[in-house]
């Protein structure tokens, strides 16, 4: 028994620094691959990696495995859009399940991992650093689709009308905005857009918070449990 939780204990550290491998690989890819058509695939193959990777990490709970296997399923099979660009609803369709997948991924990581975690392991901070990157991926896909269902949302996107890849500058607006960078090239113009932005930023800021103070509660109460026994065996 105790054998059978060894390796689940590090199956699901492997799936988190294999999840952290792919998110890292898809921001950095990005840069390099923005501009060539023939290459968008790359960063849609990686994608499908980090699906794949989150849906391993919370592959441990049954039932909340077969739904997010579910949405995961339905943002791959969605992902023909690229090959199909005139089908406007399946690019709808994309869009919608990938954010809701990741949010999904994200609260499941953030209940089960750092929430009832009672020590900072090497599990904890991963599975953290990889709802903080999934949150910002996830706002991404939530601003290109507002972009999507009302185009014209933002500005600084008036030169992006014939690049591949446009929703990937969504990944940068994101994350500069969850960090609360801001450096205004690329501003919300509709009031969905700007709530989706001031709401990415307050979750930034409370979660780094937050984060950092269960972080510290969790070191200091194991090693107040640590020394315990110690003090009692020397009275």
């Amino acid at each position: 028994m105790q054998a059978l939780s060894e390796y689940k204990a590090k199956l699901e550290q492997q799936g988190h620094q294999t999840l952290m491998f792919m998110l890292l690989l898809m921001v950095l890819v990005n840069p390099f691959v923005n501009n060539l058509a023939g290459l968008s695939w790359i960063l849609d193959m990686i994608l499908i990696l980090v699906l794949l990777a989150a849906v391993r990490t919370v592959a441990s709970h049954r039932r909340q495995f077969i739904v997010v296997l579910v949405i995961g399923i339905t943002a791959l099979l969605s992902n023909i859009n690229l090959f199909i660009p005139d089908l406007h609803w399946l690019q709808l369709l994309h869009y919608i399940s990938t954010l809701v997948f990741l949010f999904l991924t994200c609260g499941l990581l953030l209940k089960d991992i750092v929430l009832r975690s009672e020590e900072a392991t090497l599990d904890v901070i991963l599975g953290a650093v990889n709802v903080y990157l999934m949150v910002g991926a996830g706002f991404a896909f939530t601003y290109a689709l507002i972009e999507f269902l009302q185009p014209g949302s933002f500005t600084g996107l008036e030169n992006l009308a014939h690049t591949p890849n446009k929703q990937l500058f969504f990944l940068y607006f994101s994350f500069i905005t969850l960090s609360t960078l801001g450096y205004g090239d690329i501003s919300p113009l509709t009031s969905i857009g700007m709530t989706t932005a001031y709401v990415e930023a307050i979750f930034g800021q409370l979660y780094l918070a937050i984060l950092v103070a269960r972080l510290v509660a969790m070191y200091i109460g194991h090693s107040a449990t640590n020394k315990n026994p110690q003090d009692s065996g020397s009275k």
